[in-house]
């Protein structure tokens, strides 16, 4: 279920946005049919059902997924909202309280999803129990209604009209309703009917049952409900006169409740807005056509930038660490240059990468000359390059899984020349201790750590210590004291010296 809960909170998360950007917009589409107000809040619901989504370069979705299936077992759990203000609050705090502690017997993300998953099912029950409760009582008060006529029945123990029932909807009106105002009444509810209204208010507080939690969703049902009766008294006014007008709002205040009824079921006649649906009955005006236009268009966008998923980049950096990098640049006349990056530029490298906006592919850049590049990687993404094609970096692109992709980040494109660039002014000598140890039966080195050199450079690393050690053969754990040339430290630095200082087990 913790699955579950994870997808139903990115699903929300996603067309919260959505619900934010219909609310910003509400106030230009005054003068449009609330049936295209009715009309946004269908778009909502597709975004809260469907479990997948298309991907678009039009979408306005800052991330579709922003707590990453299993962040409970990561390392290092992270969220990617696509907004770096929250990835920057956040983040912090799930590494600090919330990362896995080795040989610990409980994970703490584990358990906070556990206990929220937990919270989400007990809220979703008393939801549908709540309507459930409603249902069954408001059908007890019905249950000695009369018929009128048709599906129009006459009931003692109401005071407001209104629709119930989902698949043979029937009218219910108070006894106490007169016959002038009964003809306004079953005018509003046929057209509820017609337009099956209570099937939309009803998939509406399903939706709402299931994500109760969102206080936007909340919001939105509520829009919905009053958007739902003002495009319904639209439907019932928009061909009679002034005089039809007054009397349908005089009857709407004499039907309004000061009660409300908060169910699923019913729609009734003077429950909701009531003060806004007599003003905007008053001044009811028929769209023109621009106004209808715009307001279609108006959908036409929303539902293109919002239903849509963002194009997901080849790499997740958010959701990665870096450990290792290494610059190479072809441009000096006197060479390639190499040199592994520090922890500290791992680091720079690394938060520049979150913020990196990678474009579609472009397999033509496998056709281009590199001229300097970035080699990285992480045990969870794997290998990658980021590699500039012209000088000052005006054209460059990363290499991952044998796919090329353009970067258009200026900055980021200025950043690479530089740190490639660096290696031109690193010359002074650099002292390494390492520890030799033995890969597939031959000796290699490594660093103080213990960590093996990569794999692209053991056999340089290999060659050295045959070349060096020559006055006794060399064991596992012997300690090498080297002194280089330059900065650089990968498999083409040139050294100087060598001396074995020791060995591990000595005491």
């Amino acid at each position: 279920m913790s699955e579950i809960f994870l997808k139903i909170l990115n699903m929300s998360i996603a067309a919260s946005w959505l619900i934010l950007a219909i609310i910003i917009i509400r106030p230009f589409l005054k003068k449009a049919p609330k049936r295209i107000l009715c009309l946004l809040w269908a778009i909502v619901a597709i975004r809260l059902i469907l479990p997948f989504s298309i991907e678009s370069i039009f979408s306005l979705i800052p991330s579709s997924e922003t707590i990453p299936p299993g962040i409970e077992f990561k390392q290092n759990p992270a969220i990617n909202s696509g907004v770096t203000i929250i990835n920057n609050a956040v983040n912090p705090v799930l590494s600090e309280n919330y990362a896995p502690v080795p040989y610990a017997s409980t994970n703490p993300l584990q358990t906070a999803l556990s206990i929220g998953t937990a919270v989400w099912i007990t809220g979703v029950l008393i939801m549908l129990s709540f309507a459930l409760l409603s249902y069954l009582h408001l059908k007890r008060k019905i249950a000695a209604s009369v018929r009128l006529r048709d599906n129009i029945m006459i009931c003692d123990f109401i005071e407001s009209p209104f629709v119930f029932g989902i698949f043979k909807p029937m009218i219910y009106l108070p006894s106490t309703l007169s016959d002038s105002a009964a003809d306004h009444v079953i005018s509003h509810e046929k057209t509820h009917i017609k337009r099956l209204d209570h099937l939309k208010k009803l998939l509406g507080y399903l939706l709402l049952s299931v994500y109760w939690f969102n206080p936007l969703c909340l919001l939105s049902y509520v829009l919905l409900c009053r958007d739902i009766e003002m495009a319904c008294d639209e439907e019932v006014i928009k061909n009679t006169d002034r005089d039809y007008i007054a009397a349908y709002s005089q009857t709407l205040l004499d039907c309004s409740t000061r009660k409300r009824i908060v169910t699923i079921c019913p729609l009734s006649f003077g429950e909701i807005g009531v003060k806004q649906r007599v003003k905007g009955i008053l001044t009811y005006k028929k769209p023109t056509f621009w106004v209808m236009f715009i307001a279609v268009i108006t959908c036409a966008i929303l539902s293109v930038c919002f239903l849509t998923n963002p194009q997901k980049p080849p790499i997740n950096f958010s959701l990665s660490k870096i450990t290792w990098a290494i610059t190479t640049d072809y441009r000096p006349e006197k060479g390639i240059i190499t040199k592994d990056l520090t922890i500290i530029e791992i680091h720079e490298l690394h938060s520049r990468l979150k913020n990196l906006k990678i474009s579609k592919k472009d397999d033509d850049l496998e056709g281009f000359t590199p001229l300097f590049m970035i080699k990285a990687g992480s045990s969870e993404i794997g290998e990658f390059s980021l590699i500039g094609y012209e000088d000052e970096a005006k054209i460059a692109g990363l290499l991952y899984n044998n796919s090329y992709y353009r970067i258009d980040d200026e900055e980021f494109k200025e950043y690479l020349s530089k740190i490639c660039a660096k290696s031109f002014f690193d010359t002074a000598p650099r002292e390494e201790t390492f520890v030799i140890t033995k890969i597939d039966g031959e000796f290699v080195w490594a660093d103080a750590y213990g960590k093996e050199s990569n794999t692209d450079a053991l056999h340089n690393y290999k060659i050295f210590i045959k070349d060096i050690i020559s006055d006794s053969e060399p064991k596992v754990g012997d300690i090498l004291a080297v002194k280089f040339r330059t900065e650089a430290l990968n498999a083409y630095a040139p050294y100087t010296l060598v001396t074995r200082i020791g060995n591990t087990e000595d005491k």
